[in-house]
């Protein structure tokens, strides 16, 4: 597995998260993300503003997917492939109700242990956190 945050290019303007009640529905969120991607002829001076919004308007659903891309064609790549593949360190796919996570969401060590990934630009594995179940604003 390759990692992408070691080229330094990766920052949380390239993670874009879907949410869905199913795989089925986040499936079809993928390909409407991707279509309009592609429709609107999107750069990568888009790819930060699309991320944010995904991010920030979201809702929390059972099923969770997120794709972290070093520039808009890798995003167009991933969410193409999707789901055809497993979880790997660009494409991080779970399911909210990971009781064990979802339990650790009020623990302090745990909001540490997130405050510490972030510091150190673990993305892919606070994204792997968030996809199974834990709380991250």
């Amino acid at each position: 597995m390759s990692d992408v945050n070691k080229g330094g290019n990766i920052e949380p303007g390239n993670i874009a998260v879907l949410t869905a009640h199913n795989k089925s529905q986040l499936r079809q969120i993928a390909s409407l993300l991707l279509k309009a991607v592609i429709q609107n002829n999107y750069d990568n001076f888009d790819l930060e503003n699309i991320c944010y919004t995904l991010q920030s308007k979201y809702s929390r659903m059972e099923e969770r997917v997120a794709f972290i891309a070093k520039d808009i064609e890798q995003l167009k790549s991933l969410l193409s492939k999707y789901p055809n593949f497993d979880n790997s360190d660009s494409v991080i796919q779970g399911s909210a109700n990971n009781s064990e996570i979802a339990a650790m969401n009020s623990d302090e060590d745990m909001r540490e242990f997130i405050s510490t990934l972030v510091q150190h630009k673990k993305y892919s594995r606070i994204m792997s956190l968030w996809a199974n179940g834990a709380d991250i604003d």
